[in-house]
């Protein structure tokens, strides 16, 4: 038996949740909290359940949102609660009228409003009736699982214990192991997890199939680094399931705080030696064959070398190049690390002082398909990077494929090039290969620093001396007007002024630099003179 949709606003986080619609249903009856993490979660659902979500599953489907609410009250579902942070802070139109026009109750979570805040007294609620359930749970059970955590046992006994116990299907996933047939969590049940610090009822598949679940998150130092999952697979959930998920995770937070200690140890090894061969350090081929197989790896293959660099764009007081030449966040490395272990198993993540490199193998040594691969792989860790971390910045270069050793060397030069080139001449997150940096590529390899410092000066320099004596902005208007081919209409439009005001621009540029922009020659060099100051700004 729970409680109505009319009580529960008056317990915990509930009591600052408004009601936006459908205020005829609120004598509904509540007997389970979900977390919506999937689109397709309504047809799990058991009913009578009071549904916490962000719309994030559905955000970009417009047919779901109108669909969701019709869904929701055919399949019993008590009330949907809406933290409306994807929709300019307010739930969508089509999900309040229908909300009113079926009594189905629509609440609206504010922002500093956790789910913990709403799920743990609510439970607490709805489970009071049956006061005795922790009496229930006898402590010799909790005596057996400690003891085979005394007693040296893994983790696969101690989860076929709590199966025994619980009589449904119990998973562990961690940072280091992922459980196989668990897809695993989503950003939005990470984050919610996270947040809670609890265990959370949720909706994920388990051998392919949506299935209702408790997850129970285990969180060291801040990080999520893993769950303990039980799901309905046998027998409806009890009350006490909580319980004794929340009881036995931190014995599987010890067995992962030790495993972390050891892999931390062996990782800082493997990053010492691959940093070694980044910097074009020598190795004999005796050791790098004994490194080779005491890590698995096979370093006589070719590598696309993948380079990541990294701007924290919360600290408006420093630079996107400041932050690209500092130390990399470890939040970084160990985000690199996991979708690497997850998306390419055979590549290898190394952290540098101020980058996470990435080598990307291939077994074959033709080296278009190479590229390819490693470039879509690029892209979906840029995408993720920026899904996970959306506070950072990020900028992959792509080397060329090497093979060898030495090799790696000439890979991550080119790859840490076309990051750090990236990271200033591009003005959004990107992926760039060393093999598409055009002309960049001959000017670097040119190595006459000093006149192309010179050349720079007596060009575009002049215009960057001039806006910072006169607050102007002559420097950006020129490389608007090249990145625009010249356009005049296109480039006042991207500068948000009148074409008017740019050829007063344009012509003040001619004036200063003495070049004129409609003669091929001038354009060029003024072309190359930006090209050059964002060359020498990325060599710092």
């Amino acid at each position: 038996m729970g409680v109505s949709v009319r009580e529960a606003l008056e317990v915990g986080g509930l009591r600052r949740c408004r009601v936006v619609a459908g205020r005829a249903g609120l004598d509904r009856e509540i007997q389970y909290v979900t977390v919506m993490e999937v689109p397709d979660i309504i047809r799990w659902l058991k009913g009578s359940d009071l549904l916490l979500t962000s719309l994030y599953a559905v955000k970009d489907r417009s047919s779901a949102l109108h669909r969701l609410v019709e869904d929701l009250a055919a399949n019993g579902t008590a009330a949907l609660a809406v933290k409306p942070q994807y929709f300019a802070g307010q739930v969508p139109d089509e999900i309040l009228q229908a909300g009113e026009r079926l009594g189905f109750p629509i609440l609206e979570i504010p922002q500093d409003v956790s789910y913990l805040d709403i799920i743990t007294p609510l439970m607490e609620t709805i489970f009071q009736r049956d006061r005795q359930l922790r009496d229930d749970l006898e402590e010799e059970f909790f005596k057996w699982i400690t003891e085979l955590a005394m007693d040296g046992q893994n983790s696969a006994a101690i989860l076929g214990a709590m199966r025994e116990w619980m009589g449904n299907q119990v998973t562990l996933e961690t940072v280091f192991a992922p459980a196989p047939e668990v897809e695993p969590l989503g950003i939005e049940a990470r984050r919610a997890l996270l947040e809670a610090r609890r265990s959370l009822p949720m909706t994920r598949r388990l051998a392919g199939r949506p299935t209702a679940c408790i997850v129970t998150p285990i969180i060291l130092h801040r990080e999520l680094q893993g769950c303990v999952t039980c799901w309905e697979t046998e027998r409806p959930f009890q009350p006490s399931d909580v319980y004794v998920l929340e009881r036995v995770a931190p014995l599987f937070s010890l067995e992962i705080l030790k495993l972390a200690t050891e892999l931390d140890v062996e990782r800082r090894h493997q990053e010492g030696f691959l940093s070694d061969l980044l910097v074009g350090y020598r190795y004999s081929p005796a050791q790098i064959r004994e490194k080779e197989v005491r890590y698995g790896w096979n370093l006589s293959q070719p590598f696309v070398v993948i380079s990541i660099a990294a701007s924290d764009m919360r600290d408006g007081a420093r630079s996107a190049e400041d932050e690209a030449t500092g130390p990399v966040d470890e939040a970084v490395v160990r985000t690199v690390q996991r979708f690497t272990r997850a998306h390419a198993p055979s590549a290898i993540a190394v952290s540098r002082f101020d980058a996470v490199v990435v080598l990307f193998p291939q077994a074959c040594a033709d080296g278009d398909p190479l590229v390819q691969a490693a470039r879509s792989f690029a892209e979906r860790l840029s995408r993720h990077l920026h899904d996970v971390l959306p506070e950072w910045r990020f900028t992959l270069g792509v080397s060329r494929p090497y093979a060898g050793a030495s090799g790696i060397a000439e890979g991550y030069r080119e790859a840490s090039h076309a990051a750090r080139l990236g990271h200033t001449a591009w003005s959004t997150p990107s992926v760039i290969a060393y093999a598409e940096l055009g002309v960049y590529r001959f000017l670097r390899e040119a190595g006459d620093w000093e006149e192309m410092r010179r050349f720079e000066e007596e060009t575009v320099g002049r215009l960057a001396a001039y806006d910072q004596r006169h607050q102007g902005e002559l420097l950006k208007t020129l490389a608007a007007y090249l990145a625009h081919n010249c356009n005049l209409s296109e480039t006042a439009d991207a500068l948000f002024i009148h074409t008017n005001t740019l050829k007063y621009r344009l012509k003040r540029i001619e004036e200063i630099t003495g070049r004129s922009l409609a003669d091929a020659e001038g354009r060029l060099q003024l072309h190359l003179g930006m090209k050059i100051r964002a060359l020498l700004d990325a060599e710092g």
